[in-house]
């Protein structure tokens, strides 16, 4: 519009400092606090508005002016406006988009609640569908109608779900930072729940290790007033909620209510001026009360940086309560709740891997589908394990589900040739029954395995002849029904098909394809067969592990049953709690990735996790004014080395731009996800050898910041799996208490070194319970071969706890 080239204007772009959320006024306004290459830039700008002439100048005006303008307008997706009469008579209306017959006020929130109109949200949640659904299961399984108004609030197998952090599928509480804190805080009561649901927040999360050591005993209760214990005893001394500072403000400084409720949106609303307005009616009313004024001083200030996060009990009351009644409808009705969660996850494959395997930590079997068995949602047998739901499997939509659901209420399928016999032909097709063969539904009906239903003979498969045999066998015996001599037909003759045996596939065939059907592994993981080795390199039997596994759950039980708060440490040695920036706590990275073992080991999943917690825009920023390229190399090359593992999925070799380059694009699976990576022309000529499609590998990576600041992964070796004992366990340690030991488990390690002799040293940990350490002692009767089999029957045995390395 204004004629000015594109490159031009996207220079004038690149003046505006690259700093998240910034834009010209900004840049002005901050101009004292940019970097001296940013201060150059914003010079440039201001040189442009300076100087009407510059052929940049109307650009950067009219942008300038545009800035913070409205663009487009939204709906609330839950926010409406009731009125005591005809909306239109008091709110300026119209309508929400095109095509649409949704009213929308043209006032935003602020202006509608600011106008004296009620503003109400109303939630749509999907757990209150999950609860309900859950609750049907329970009535149909156990006959018992669970009213959630009558639920009690102090069900003791629902503290103990939360005090053991197994929150996996529980509103508001199921994130691996609260699953933490919820372990170390050991909630006994419903005011627990709530405040944590107040606290978990960006803000006051820094208040949490307060929190959990103040009602262990560990942290001293402190009033800043002896009047403020009243209100803030619930939560230890904190203030936690916007109902605790209007009721302290009427308590300490004579507000009214109005002025409290005043007070309250300021806080929520975060409207410091009405804040600065109200602060010296506080400490006058304060001192009127005979009250310190440097005490009140104090509270004001810390109501100040309370109004940045403050958040209302009620609301967390009624978000805890939901959470409660999923917690407990998980602690007492398992298999249930969890048919129900699955069953709403239908679509998202990764969260059903996360609650498949929360099911496996429960001891609930979530067993494959199964046409005798299976509903269109997961549903709970009368053995109490999950059956999966045919609906989540790909193809398999609600006419097929619902069909074969109703035609086994006649009788359940007998065999293969039964199903089609009586399945409507109108309701199968070739796709459905291939989609039902590769997710194992059809397993257990007959002694077919899933190969031999693909297996082909003169150009037709197995399961086509099969159609055929069903539709055929369907419009005999229709024929025969609507004979005039139905009375005295035989049965319907049609020949059988004949299902010649075939090779059944390998299990890396059979699990890939079970995947490509419901989205993930189901019956098996490839990484099975290696799982002991993964584990070893994932750091689960390093001694850190162990010993953090068997000593986990006494050690906060030990501080608070023996010791006084003046024998305590100091609250910072106390507490142990990860501390997150409020940038941090939303879903997306509460998951915290930290190294395990001496191997560095990071999950697939956590690699990405790592890298944005500890490569971001500061420290990217910080390492691009290392201006010499050497140094940078230099940098790189010192950085820390990690290692993962899994099973290459996917590998592609491609040709480079230069003759006999040759590059490669690989995707790593492991239990948590996958993870793809690039090998460049030299790097791939170097590991090309120990890559291939389908290889179980330990792969040794870097994180290298590239010239422009962008991190990746830098491969560095990589080895079989198969091989991780031989590589990288150097000894063996087991971990034994005097008072414990049997003669059973000294003849154990007696025949176990016998049958394991190797080159690897044993050491012995003993517990020293008197002195509260463990002593080292090598072992002189002899050395292991540490291996797969070895490692198994120590897991099996369980008496003996042992790390390597």
């Amino acid at each position: 519009m204004l004629d000015l080239p594109i490159p031009e204007t996207n220079n004038i772009a690149k003046l505006v400092p690259s700093t998240p959320g910034m834009n010209i006024k900004k840049a002005f306004a901050k101009y004292d606090k940019h970097s001296p290459e940013d201060k150059i830039l914003v010079d440039e700008m201001k040189e442009i508005l300076a100087n009407p002439s510059d052929q940049r100048y109307p650009v950067l005006s009219a942008a300038q002016k545009m800035e913070g303008a409205i663009r487009n307008t939204g709906i609330h997706a839950c926010g409406v406006i009731i009125t005591p009469e005809d909306i239109s008579n008091i709110v300026p209306i119209t309508i929400a988009a095109k095509d649409s017959d949704v009213i929308v006020s043209q006032f935003d929130n602020s202006v509608a609640e600011s106008a004296g109109l009620l503003k109400m949200d109303f939630l749509g949640l999907r757990t209150l569908t999950i609860i309900k659904d859950a609750i049907k299961l329970i009535k149909a399984n156990h006959g018992i109608e669970i009213n959630t108004d009558h639920i009690p609030l102090d069900d003791e197998k629902t503290y103990q779900l939360f005090q053991e952090g197994r929150t996996i599928g529980i509103f508001q509480y199921e994130s691996p930072g609260m699953q933490k804190y919820m372990r170390e805080l050991k909630p006994t009561v419903f005011a627990d729940l709530i405040a944590m649901n107040a606290l978990y927040r960006p803000g006051p999360i820094k208040y949490i290790p307060n929190f959990i050591n103040r009602k262990h005993g560990i942290e001293e209760i402190v009033y800043d007033l002896p009047e403020n214990e009243e209100y803030l005893a619930e939560t230890y001394g904190i203030t936690v909620y916007q109902e605790q500072v209007m009721l302290l403000s009427q308590k300490l400084a004579n507000f009214t209510k109005g002025e409290a409720d005043t007070l309250r949106k300021a806080m929520g609303k975060k409207q410091k001026d009405v804040l600065d307005k109200m602060y010296p009616k506080f400490i006058e009313g304060g001192k009127a009360n005979q009250l310190n004024e440097e005490k009140l001083n104090k509270i004001w200030k810390d109501w100040e940086a309370f109004a940045e996060y403050a958040f209302n009990k009620s609301h967390s009351t009624c978000y805890a309560l939901i959470a409660y009644h999923t917690a407990y409808l998980k602690a007492n009705y398992p298999a249930e709740y969890m048919a129900s969660v699955l069953t709403h996850n239908l679509n998202n494959t990764k969260q059903i891997t996360l609650f498949m395997e929360d099911c496996k930590t429960m001891g609930v079997d979530v067993l494959g589908p199964n046409v005798n068995e299976s509903e269109y949602e997961f549903s709970v047998n009368e053995k109490g394990q999950i059956r999966f739901g045919l609906g989540a499997i790909k193809g398999i939509g609600e006419g097929p589900s619902e069909a074969i659901v109703q035609t086994r209420q006649e009788a359940k399928f007998q065999s293969a040739l039964d199903f089609f016999e009586r399945i409507p032909s109108s309701q199968i097709n070739k796709k459905v029954v291939e989609s039902l063969v590769l997710a194992g539904a059809l397993d257990e009906i007959d002694h077919f395995h899933r190969a031999q239903y693909f297996a082909e003979e003169n150009g037709k498969t197995n399961i086509e002849k099969l159609l055929k045999y069903g539709q055929s066998f369907q419009a005999g015996k229709s024929a025969m029904e609507n004979s005039l001599f139905a009375d005295f037909a035989d049965e319907v003759r049609i020949e059988t098909p004949k299902i010649l045996p075939s090779p059944e596939w390998q299990n890396m065939k059979k699990l890939n394809m079970e995947r490509d059907i419901i989205g993930f592994y189901l019956s098996g993981h490839p990484l099975d067969e290696y799982k002991v080795q993964y584990d070893f390199v994932a750091g689960n039997f390093s001694k850190e592990a162990v010993l953090f596994s068997k000593n986990a759950d006494e050690v906060l039980e030990l501080a608070v049953a023996t010791a006084s708060v003046d024998d305590l440490p100091d609250v910072d040695e106390a507490s142990e709690v990860d501390m997150m920036e409020e940038n941090e706590i939303e879903e997306k990275s509460s998951k915290k990735a930290e190294p395990k073992g001496s191997l560095n080991f990071l999950a697939l999943d956590e690699i990405d996790a790592y890298r944005e917690q500890n490569f971001g825009p500061e420290q990217i920023r910080l390492f691009e004014e290392i201006k010499d390229y050497r140094e940078k190399q230099r940098f790189n090359n010192n950085s820390k080395e990690f290692t993962t593992a899994g099973i290459i999925s996917d590998y592609i070799v491609k040709d480079g731009n230069n003759s006999g380059e040759k590059f490669a694009f690989a995707t790593l699976e492991d239990y948590s996800g996958s993870f793809s990576f690039r090998l460049g022309d030299k790097d791939y000529m170097r590991l090309r050898d120990k890559l291939d499609l389908h290889r179980f590998i330990i792969l040794r990576f870097r994180f290298t910041i590239s010239r422009d600041g962008r991190v990746f992964i830098n491969v560095t070796d990589a080895f079989d799996l198969l091989d991780a004992f031989d590589l990288f366990a150097k000894k063996i340690s087991f971990l034994v208490s005097p008072e414990k030991l049997t003669r059973g488990d000294v003849e154990f390690l007696r025949e176990l070194i016998a049958q394991y002799e190797g080159e690897k040293p044993i050491s012995f940990y003993i517990e020293n319970t008197s002195q509260g350490n463990n002593l080292e002692t090598k072992s002189t009767i002899g050395k292991l071969e540490i291996q797969k089999d070895l490692v198994k029957k120590l897991k099996d045995y369980q008496h003996i706890p042992f790390f390597l390395n």
